[in-house]
């Protein structure tokens, strides 16, 4: 009789204490399964953001080229009116200020570096998470370094030439608006060699400026088409 009562005792108690471990075991999971849905969801919304930052600096690198297409066209014409293959030329400010290039290259990283903060292991996909860092670390690097560096000289020059040829040809008129007070250039003006320098580092910048953003460009493409993978491309719309 006593036996049997240590026996249920112990069947009880191992019971109880089955219960308790099981019970651990199930807080554990729902634990672990909260946790990893909080990092999906930071996954899924700093994604969104990079893509979102991707999206608004390709629309504005599409008008750069826009920009760029145009100052091409407009050192043609130019080149044109030098050599006299144009007699009667007009418009010739508007030309040249479409070529006067004075920007440099900028990039928003501020979520790739709110990732950086939190962690990158917090991105799943292996490849994903490379290419993430190669374009932050060494691409947007890169390109900024050639344009802001390499190319600062040129445009500074550029910048100066265009000063000191046509800063005191154009003035504000009471609406504001740029007025052309020569808007005729002599024949020295254009045959003058600053004339030149001008069309030429202005048409190696315009060159240079293509070349490196839409290298650039390719790698933000390649990004923005992982991210779509990865989280949906309907998700992203739908944020």
């Amino acid at each position: 009789m006593e036996q049997h009562k240590v026996k249920t005792y112990l069947l009880y108690a191992i019971g109880e204490v089955l219960l308790v471990v099981i019970g651990i075991l199930i807080a554990l999971q729902v634990n672990n399964w909260n946790e990893n849905q909080k990092e999906r969801d930071f996954e899924h919304k700093i994604l969104t953001e990079i893509h979102s930052t991707l999206i608004t600096e390709w629309e504005r690198r599409e008008q750069d080229f826009e920009g760029y297409a145009r100052a091409k066209e407009s050192i043609g014409y130019l080149t044109l009116v030098r050599n006299g293959e144009i007699t009667e030329p007009d418009s010739l400010m508007h030309h040249i200020r479409r070529i006067n290039i004075r920007q440099f290259f900028i990039s928003n990283s501020g979520a790739y570096e709110t990732l950086k903060t939190s962690g990158l292991d917090k991105i799943s996909n292996e490849n994903l998470r490379r290419q993430l860092v190669a374009y932050h670390e060494e691409y947007l690097p890169a390109t900024s370094m050639m344009i802001n560096s390499v190319l600062r000289n040129s445009i500074t020059e550029n910048i100066d030439l265009y000063d000191r040829l046509f800063v005191n040809g154009v003035q504000l008129n009471d609406e504001g608006e740029l007025v052309d007070t020569h808007p005729h250039l002599s024949r020295s003006d254009l045959e003058s060699e600053d004339f030149l320098a001008f069309l030429r580092n202005a048409n190696a910048i315009q060159e240079q400026f293509t070349i490196f953003l839409r290298a650039t460009q390719g790698r933000a493409d390649q990004l923005l088409e992982l991210i779509e993978n990865e989280i949906g491309f309907d998700s992203i719309e739908e944020s």
